[in-house]
């Protein structure tokens, strides 16, 4: 049977990239010298999330097409005649499908047809012109009819809850079935005909993914030839350490509020093409006391997918089932490490319950665990006795004590006061918020302090010292927004309540901050 049965999480190989990006840069190093369109199939059981990755595989591959087979179907009154669903093979024009695949893999630009839902059979037809690649996607796609057609086989497999829920989703939605008719094809096509025709296609697939309920995608298993571009690619995030010069990314919002991910993804390029290789997503910085769950994971992803380098996430919360959940998906969305605050409104709280409550998350979570100090904010300071309690990887301290930088394995400075004399003490990196607009100086200040030239080091710091000093007594990411705007042009001053953004009217960006 090709689908894992409920409850029975898959195995998969550990990937810190989404696996849209992991796929196509295996795609794009396997096939770098063909000339053809190469066809890729994407196959596997009905609500797996087939269309969801063909189309986000389809952002990361240059010159991609993407031919559905579902658009293949016979009519829908001869289905319901020979009483077939989808995965049968005669509910389908395979004969149709191969020939126009033919054409394709030639070269050739094909009329495709276009399913039409509501009369149930071809509507119309549409001009496609391969590129370099094609994707063909569907519940057949991985069928034996195609296999000598196909360069490369994609199986897609997923929990039958997920598969149900997609199903149901969109045949009362997209076909107007009931409840009891869309369950009733469910258990015909996904557990009866798919099982019994495209079940065995998984075995001889080249890639094979499983979609989790939440529609991420995870890789399960790669074919030896494969192996090792894939060991190559997930390994790359590896060699960069949580030191040096680590960005708390700030978040830009709408004017309703809602998180400007066009702008958010733009200031990752603008990070990266300057040399960053390090970031705190959903960090104090991008304003995660006014973030949803939904909305710091949002980011996550983001980063993850438009970041090439290192991202520490921040699960701080006041609620423990809050904080694990947080914990718990950043693992699968390919954080590599965590960051964590003590909890935030009961101030003063007894060690041992501090203890237990780090404890259950770094014993949920295999990720190296960061303690997050910000006294000011929480009333419960890290102490010595905590980080002695708890395996951890290190801290990011913003008590501006640096007290603690004997009592744990890597000490991170929160802020920019004080940098050159902690590394003196023994710190190995540092988290200010101004590299957000200015990361030129500071990455010159990583680069003399890894050096030890501790004179040059104090000058920069200094530098920024004066700058800081320039500012009017405004929130530090109120600046940074103005900053930003003026760097980049679109990206909007907006911090949500309680902080105003009238503050920024203060601000004079004609005054810099370089090297």
């Amino acid at each position: 049977m090709a689908s894992h049965h409920a409850g029975i999480a898959p195995t998969r190989l550990h990937t810190k990239q989404p696996a849209e990006i992991v796929v196509a840069g295996l795609l794009q190093h396997r096939f770098r010298k063909a000339k053809a369109p190469v066809l890729i199939a994407i196959g596997g059981p009905g609500g797996s999330g087939k269309t969801t990755f063909s189309g986000k595989l389809q952002r990361h591959l240059p010159e991609t097409g993407i031919v559905h087979l579902d658009n293949y179907k016979i009519s829908r009154a001869d289905r319901l005649q020979k009483q077939l669903n989808g995965p049968h093979p005669e509910a389908n024009r395979i004969e149709l499908a191969v020939e126009h695949l033919v054409k394709i893999k030639e070269g050739e630009t094909v009329s495709l047809p276009i399913y039409d839902l509501s009369r149930g059979d071809t509507g119309s037809f549409e001009a496609f012109t391969p590129g370099k690649f094609v994707l063909v996607e569907g519940e057949i796609a991985t069928y034996r009819e195609f296999r000598h057609l196909i360069d490369c086989s994609l199986f897609i497999d997923s929990d039958f809850n997920t598969q149900l829920a997609a199903r149901i989703g969109r045949d009362i939605r997209d076909r107007g079935h009931s409840l009891k008719k869309a369950i009733s094809n469910f258990l015909a096509s996904n557990l009866t005909e798919f099982t019994e025709y495209g079940a065995e296609s998984k075995q001889w697939s080249d890639v094979q993914l499983f979609c989790h309920d939440d529609y991420h995608f995870s890789i399960e298993s790669v074919t030896p030839g494969f192996m090792e571009d894939f060991t190559a690619m997930v390994n790359d995030a590896q060699r960069i350490t949580p030191a040096g010069c680590i960005v708390p990314i700030t978040t830009p919002f709408e004017n309703d509020l809602s998180i400007c991910q066009p702008a958010y993804i733009d200031h990752l390029a603008f990070l990266s093409s300057r040399g960053v290789t390090r970031l705190i997503a959903g960090g104090t910085t991008a304003e995660f006391f006014s973030l949803t769950v939904a909305e710091r994971l949002t980011l996550l992803k983001l980063s993850r997918e438009y970041f090439p380098g290192l991202i520490l996430f921040n699960i701080s919360d006041d609620s423990l089932p809050t904080a694990l959940e947080l914990a718990k998906r950043a693992a699968r969305y390919g954080a590599d490490a965590l960051l964590c605050l003590p909890p935030h409104y009961y101030a003063n709280a007894p060690v041992g319950g501090m203890i237990s409550w780090f404890r259950k998350i770094t014993d949920a979570v295999d990720l190296p665990f960061f303690f997050y100090n910000f006294p000011k904010h929480t009333g419960n300071p890290v102490t010595p006795e905590l980080l002695a309690a708890i395996p951890h990887a290190g801290i990011k301290d913003s008590s501006a004590t640096r007290s603690l930088i004997g009592a744990t394995p890597a000490y991170l400075l929160g802020g920019d006061a004080g940098i050159v004399e902690s590394y003196r003490e023994g710190a190995c990196g540092f988290v200010p918020g101004l590299p957000n607009a200015f990361p030129d100086i500071y990455l010159q200040l990583e680069t003399v302090l890894a050096e030890q030239r501790f004179d040059d080091a104090l000058a920069l710091e200094n530098r920024i010292a004066a700058f800081k000093k320039s500012l009017p007594d405004v929130s530090g990411i109120v600046v940074i927004k103005k900053y930003l705007n003026s760097l980049l042009g679109s990206y909007p001053t907006i911090v949500r309540p309680p902080l105003d953004e009238a503050a920024g009217e203060k601000i004079d960006c004609s005054v810099q901050l370089s090297v």
